[in-house]
């Protein structure tokens, strides 16, 4: 039986990690998996004026980094596993404007409206990152990204509470 109703999951099972895996050792000699992406966690903001008056996005020191990101909502708990169960919401491409997208993000996509958006990071070259972005997409559904869209499978992370914070 899943955890979370709204996605069928369970906690600390990730039946997308296949559709991903197999597809970059198939077609790239890029060393990463979906976990591995999914884990690399450089930090947290806060949602509207309060992240933006407190900084927030500044320290969590992406500027330049170049690679893929993804945005995460806090969407559950599981007593049984004592999991927080978040929910990916949005992937982009980072860079050398990263700083400044999420800044953007933090103001208008309003992905939690009381915890943080936890953001994970891939540190890669520009045209892999163009690369695994575009898997993502195609592999899994991201509410908050208008163009490219073609995933259904819902991306999400089991970790222990406060683990990322």
């Amino acid at each position: 039986m899943a955890c979370f109703e709204e996605c069928g999951c369970t906690c600390y099972e990730w039946p997308g990690d296949a559709v991903f895996d197999s597809a970059i050792e198939r077609e790239t000699r890029i060393n990463i998996t979906l976990r591995g992406l999914v884990e690399t966690h450089p930090g947290w903001y806060s949602e509207g004026a309060d992240g933006i008056a407190n900084n927030d996005v500044t320290w969590i020191g992406l500027r330049n980094v170049p690679g893929v990101y993804v945005l995460w909502q806090q969407a559950d708990y599981c007593s049984e596993h004592n999991a927080d169960h978040l929910r990916a919401f949005y992937v982009g491409k980072a860079g050398k404007n990263i700083e400044a997208r999420l800044k953007v993000h933090q103001g208008k996509k309003q992905i939690n409206d009381i915890l943080s958006t936890q953001v994970s990071i891939w540190q890669g070259p520009n045209r892999l990152a163009k690369y695994i972005e575009q898997l993502l997409l195609d592999s899994f559904s991201f509410p908050l990204n208008g163009y490219e869209t073609g995933g259904t499978l819902p991306l999400c992370h089991h970790i222990l509470p406060a683990a990322w914070n």
